[in-house]
């Protein structure tokens, strides 16, 4: 019988000096890029500070009002004149994680990311939207992304179903799944027409069970049943994650045709908590690190027991919880391409080459959109991730043992009963 968790350390070890070769001060870029974000992530009330300034500055018009909004956020006066300066910084800093939004731009990345010799998926942001000629535009934008795209590899596209409807609220619940369904079938309808892989995206819990009943409900049609280049985001950090995941684990059994779960850590947890204490809601998500790290290692022990049915791919920079995916598929006998490593293009690149080095499917999370306009939702993703992952506050400078780092959930859990 294989040990597993011996196998984790092994493999988590040789994981992190594959990294640490790609991640280098002084010579290696991706340190220089990130070396900036480690004040924010290690000062809570200046990783709070920045996360609201940067949401809130692509929406400000003049000179006068940004001045006044840095002034808010960091109590000290700037010149009017800094201010291109201060446009440039923050649009230099989002060029690192979105690489932009016209067909060259994607295109040129995706070039990139294929010499590295992975695959990659692409998100088109579309946050905020307020009227159905802007979920439209969104749907017909992405639809023809879709056909207009070249790729020598896979293409894999992620969709967030509040995008293809403005007023998409559990409130109506019906009338959300019927709206949104009829605009996920024509970009379903596309995919399949160039073999492209669509996945469904994550949204707060507020809209989950929304989010899960038009997943199943669409891809249980006749039209759909068969499509096996499909999926959606699984989030650990929920409380109820497991009940989630043994319903669709159950309903793609029946359904008889392989899905992809991309599991995650979540990318809301502030929001998640900020909304349930001012709603006087339940807090829905784990509230300690340790926990979702202990929940995401069982859920993907689930995943890849119920492979081919189920697929597995691991949306994390925490090497722990990589290492322990990869021991569990090796455990279980699965092939290689049983498990699908992703990481998010600008943040995770030395351990999605570490992972292509040892032989395993690579994918990178590639956000495209206006620059400036998406560097509210990409913040947040930018520092809750960080706030929660080992691994990155590692790379950025922390430098704490290996031995820490490869620590089981499970010992933490020992340790505080």
């Amino acid at each position: 019988m294989v040990d597993t968790e011996k196998l984790t350390q092994e493999i988590g070890r040789e994981l992190f000096n594959l990294v640490k070769k790609e991640v280098r001060p002084v010579v290696s870029s991706h340190w220089w890029k990130e070396k900036g974000m480690t004040w924010t992530i290690k000062d809570e009330r200046l990783r709070a500070r920045a996360l609201g300034f940067v949401d809130v500055y692509p929406a400000l018009a003049t000179k006068n009002q940004k001045v006044q909004h840095f002034k808010e956020y960091f109590g000290r006066e700037i010149p009017g004149i800094a201010v291109p300066m201060m446009d440039l910084v923050i649009q230099k800093m989002a060029q690192h994680f979105i690489t932009g939004a016209t067909l060259e731009e994607i295109s040129k990345t995706i070039k990139k990311i294929e010499k590295m010799g992975a695959c990659f998926t692409l998100n088109s942001l579309g946050e905020a939207i307020l009227s159905e000629s802007e979920a439209e535009s969104y749907t017909t934008g992405y639809i023809s992304l879709i056909g207009a795209l070249k790729s020598s590899r896979d293409r894999n596209y992620s969709v967030k179903p509040s995008s293809l409807y403005s007023q998409f609220d559990p409130i109506d619940f019906e009338g959300s799944v019927s709206a949104v369904q009829k605009r996920y079938r024509r970009i379903l309808r596309k995919a399949k027409e160039v073999g492209a892989f669509l996945n469904l995206d994550s949204e707060p819990y507020y809209f989950l069970d929304l989010v899960q009943e038009i997943f199943m409900r669409t891809l249980s049609e006749e039209e759909f049943r068969d499509l096996d280049k499909v999926g959606m985001v699984l989030q650990a950090y929920l409380l109820d994650s497991e009940a989630r995941l043994r319903k669709i684990i159950e309903w793609a059994k029946r359904r008889g045709s392989p899905i992809t779960l991309r599991l995650v850590k979540g990318a809301y947890w502030d929001t998640e908590v900020i909304l349930a204490k001012q709603k006087g809601w339940s807090i829905p998500v784990f509230t300690q690190k340790w926990q979702t790290d202990l929940n995401f290692e069982k859920l993907a022990d689930l995943i890849l027991k119920a492979y081919p049915a189920v697929k597995l791919a691991t949306g994390s920079h925490n090497i722990r919880s990589v290492a322990h995916a990869i021991a569990k598929a090796m455990a279980l006998g699965l092939p290689k391409n049983a498990l699908e490593i992703q990481v998010l293009w600008g943040m995770g690149d030395p351990l999605m080459k570490a992972i292509l080095k040892m032989g395993y499917p690579g994918r990178v999370y590639l956000t495209i959109g206006n620059l400036v306009e998406g560097m509210g939702y990409l913040a947040r993703r930018i520092i809750e991730n960080t706030s929660q992952e080992s691994f990155l506050r590692q790379s950025f400078g922390y430098n704490l043992p290996v031995q820490d780092l490869l620590r089981s959930p499970e010992e933490v859990t020992r340790c505080r009963s």
